[in-house]
């Protein structure tokens, strides 16, 4: 990316969220946007943004600010304060709970396999405040955020999301399984960096040697995060059957209805959804209707049944009904 003379050449940047934003909130860090292909600096330390001049940013379409890597440190202390403050409304702790799992996740990928502390941060962070999270986020509401940016930022956090509201509606006598499906969910595809990337960019077109190699991404994945003892057993589980079909049609096992854990079933649903939603894997990029249109009507004996009609339910909450799309759809792998 080209940068204006405000933002120095030689600099990194992370990425933050524009709702990650509180309003006349001094901000722990520059704030820059793109403008016209180049960083622009828009804030500086210790600036605030008034709730009208973020609402004007989301009209104009700015979706994210960018800020100097040095300051992601104190940017995540920042989220932390955030949700630590019982006068901070719901809404808004659910907002820092979006962010600072998007920000652990870019560290986790930075840390190579140093990544067992990351992880463990992230199970700490879901366990103490996914409670509040899916009690103030709609599951549609976040869907249809995510895909008015009309890319993905993290395939990885955008299934874990979904899926632990899913995982709160579903099973909302087992408070376990919404942070434990949300670490399943971040972690799920870690396997696939072992694979050769045209299949991971490009799995319309996959031959059947392709398809082999590309069934052992799961295996992969639990043997990647081995040596982290931290991972309850049930996500490592959850991990390996993620790509397991109600109907018995799925991979590596052939696992048929209820053999296959909660967790997996909920992260199989999660997984396509955004997959269909964003393009990842070479298909077209779908809006949320359209995608959950295609899971009914093409092959939905791969999920389970009542999974899917609650995911849709859930889904049109927003105001999103499923109505036929137009053009060519991606296939469902």
């Amino acid at each position: 990316m080209n940068v204006s003379a405000q933002a120095p050449m030689e600099q990194r940047y992370f990425r933050i969220s524009l709702h990650a934003i509180p309003p006349n909130v001094p901000i722990p860090c520059d704030a820059y946007i793109v403008v016209a292909g180049k960083l622009t600096l828009l804030r500086r330390t210790g600036e605030t943004f008034t709730a009208e001049r973020l609402r004007k940013l989301n009209r104009h379409e700015v979706q994210e600010f960018y800020a100097p890597i040095e300051q992601r440190p104190v940017f995540k202390e920042f989220l932390w304060k955030l949700l630590l403050d019982p006068t901070v409304p719901a809404e808004r702790r659910a907002e820092s709970v979006i962010e600072g799992t998007y920000l652990q996740a870019e560290e986790i990928d930075e840390q190579g396999p140093a990544f067992g502390a990351g992880i463990t941060e992230m199970m700490k962070m879901l366990q103490k405040f996914g409670p509040n999270f899916v009690r103030a986020m709609n599951l549609g509401t976040l869907v249809s955020r995510i895909a008015g940016k009309g890319a993905t930022r993290c395939h990885g956090v955008q299934t874990a999301l979904y899926a632990m509201l899913l995982a709160a509606k579903a099973f909302p006598e087992q408070a376990d399984l919404v942070w434990q499906v949300g670490i399943a969910g971040m972690l799920h595809d870690m396997g696939e960096k072992q694979l050769d990337a045209r299949l991971v960019d490009n799995q319309q077109s996959m031959n059947g040697e392709d398809w082999q190699a590309y069934k052992a991404h799961p295996g992969h994945s639990v043997d990647v995060l081995s040596g982290v003892d931290s991972i309850p057993v049930e996500v490592k589980r959850a991990i390996l059957e993620h790509h397991e079909h109600f109907d018995g049609t799925g991979f590596p096992k052939r696992l048929r209805g209820e053999e296959i854990s909660p967790l997996a079933r909920i992260l199989a649903l999660c997984d396509t959804l955004d997959k269909l939603m964003t393009g990842k894997g070479g298909g077209s990029s779908l809006p949320p209707d359209e995608a959950l249109l295609m899971m009914q009507t093409i092959r939905p004996e791969r999920f389970d049944p009542r999974l899917l009609s609650l995911f849709a339910a859930e889904l049109r909450s927003a105001g999103r009904s499923a109505r036929p799309g137009a053009g060519t759809q991606p296939e469902l792998t």
